[in-house]
């Protein structure tokens, strides 16, 4: 029998599924490993989903109770999780998907000498985050409790770029840290004709941090000579926020010119990256930017916010603007659409860059940290 090997999944989310960054990194990794038995301890909701994208794992459902709202869940998935105990300390080691404490807490209190802990972002206090502060409060704190428990009883952690790994070190100091990456999923081939293309995309969960009325508001900022380009968001989320889409492209007469695709799967994914033009971008908070890597493979420029971990990780094959500045997005996006030579110059450095970033480099750091 091999090395087995407990991840912890308690965020699971339905609405979001697997696309969630967190998600799509340790089943790429997991997918990577070798002679390891895996052990997947997740909310019963999200049994179809991870099984689907790890058959060979065995699940473990935690016990789960529904509360009026998802942040809430929380609760008493935590103490499921900590009822598991048992059988999370049979594990040789576990691995905590997220820093949060409903994932967190039920490895320390199982087995807190073999617990690894991913750090994938920080968040910004509240009063720094786009959306609500009610809820955004309550994820700071949540994280903050974490983090504590986490800098109390782990001495393992992992990180995916040196910009989280530094701006976390407060509560990471003294422990051993490794400094893995992410990768390119679901394409073997990279894009090769990066001419001659047309739209924008954004690709990805629809959630308030995403920003994603901006990409639209940027849309409706374009000149009339970009009027027949089309923007495609494709990706899911809360019911509430969708519609809050859908109201804000016929507030703004947008009709035909926005495309919301849904949760689509990965042939449609890949099919409606290499038809588009430019990835646009617009999120305010992010610990990496799977996204952004997958739409540079496919040949697009992107124009993202000038957020500090895209400094380090996308250094070319981008475009930047301030926080907020939707004038400016548009501009960007405007030049893309009409200055061929210039698309295709940014386009080529996006897929040079793109060839930096693999999954089997992320599962050789990350089953190194979990090698006790």
């Amino acid at each position: 029998m091999g090395k087995q090997i407990g991840i912890i999944v308690n965020s699971y989310r339905a609405s979001v599924g697997l696309e969630a960054g967190g998600n799509i990194h340790f089943i790429e990794v997991a997918k990577r490993w070798h002679d390891v038995d895996i052990v997947l301890f997740a909310p019963a909701e999200g049994r179809e989903d991870l099984l689907a994208a790890l058959p060979s794992a065995r699940f473990v459902a935690i016990p789960d109770l529904k509360t009026p709202h998802w942040r809430l869940d929380q609760i008493p998935r935590l103490l499921g999780g900590i009822a598991l105990r048992k059988q999370l300390r049979a594990m040789d080691a576990i691995l905590c998907t997220s820093h949060f404490v409903a994932d967190v807490l039920p490895a320390v209190i199982a087995r807190p000498s073999r617990t690894v802990v991913t750090l994938h972002h920080m968040l910004e206090p509240p009063w720094r985050r786009h959306g609500s502060l009610g809820g955004n409060l309550v994820a700071w704190l949540s994280q903050g409790a974490s983090l504590l428990v986490a800098k109390l009883f782990v001495r393992r952690f992992v990180f995916n770029c040196q910009y989280v790994m530094e701006t976390s070190r407060w509560a990471t100091s003294g422990a051993a840290c490794y400094l893995g990456t992410n990768g390119v999923s679901g394409s073997d081939e990279q894009a090769t004709n990066v001419s001659a293309r047309r739209d924008g995309i954004y690709l990805g969960r629809l959630d308030p941090m995403k920003r994603v009325e901006d990409a639209i508001r940027a849309w409706s900022l374009l000149p009339e000579i970009c009027a027949d380009q089309r923007l495609h968001i494709a990706g899911s989320g809360p019911r509430a926020y969708r519609q809050k889409l859908e109201d804000l492209v016929l507030e703004l007469g947008l009709g035909g010119r926005v495309i919301f695709h849904g949760r689509v799967d990965n042939e449609t994914k890949w099919n409606l990256l290499r038809r588009a033009a430019l990835y646009v971008f617009p999120s305010s908070e992010e610990g990496w930017g799977i996204s952004v890597a997958e739409a540079m493979w496919a040949g697009l420029p992107c124009v993202t916010y000038d957020l500090p971990v895209f400094r380090g990780l996308f250094s070319q094959g981008r475009r930047s603007v301030a926080l907020g500045d939707v004038d400016a997005l548009a501009k960007e996006c405007a030049t893309l659409l009409t200055d061929e030579n210039e698309r295709v110059c940014l386009a080529g450095e996006a897929l040079e860059l793109s060839r930096s970033f693999a999954w089997e480099r992320a599962a050789e750091v990350e089953f190194c940290a979990l090698t006790f």
